[in-house]
């Protein structure tokens, strides 16, 4: 099957689900070789408690997602 473009990009940054994830998605099926990329947000991270679930989250998803 051809696909219109060779290289996609799918920046994740809250939503790091790889199920159901639309950019994700849309990638995949338009592109020969999908590159994700995620950056660590300090705006975001530093206005969390360490304990908050939602940074052992970011941890879990991105063990998944490497």
């Amino acid at each position: 099957m051809h696909k219109p473009f060779s290289t996609g990009l799918v920046w994740f940054r809250r939503d790091l689900r790889v199920a159901d994830n639309t950019a994700l998605f849309h990638a995949l099926k338009n592109c020969n070789k999908v590159q994700c990329v995620f950056v660590f947000d300090t705006g975001i991270l530093n206005e969390l408690p360490r304990q908050d679930r939602r940074v052992a989250f970011i941890q879990a998803s991105l063990v998944e997602l490497d």
